[in-house]
């Protein structure tokens, strides 16, 4: 139960704090270009299936 509030309150803030999504969302789409890379380099393909969507 004490996990599941702290879960739902660090959401909340997190949720309300438009300068982390924004951070978080960078790190994502350059994260994703890495292991795009790392995986072409290697013959592998890298499909993304929801690429807009935000993260939860």
């Amino acid at each position: 139960m004490v996990n599941k509030k702290a879960k739902e309150f660090i959401a909340t803030k997190a949720k309300n704090n438009i300068a982390l999504l924004q951070t978080a969302e960078k790190q994502k789409i350059d994260y994703l270009k890495m292991m795009e890379m790392a995986l072409q380099s290697a013959g592998w393909t890298l499909i993304v299936k929801h690429p807009n969507q935000i993260l939860h």
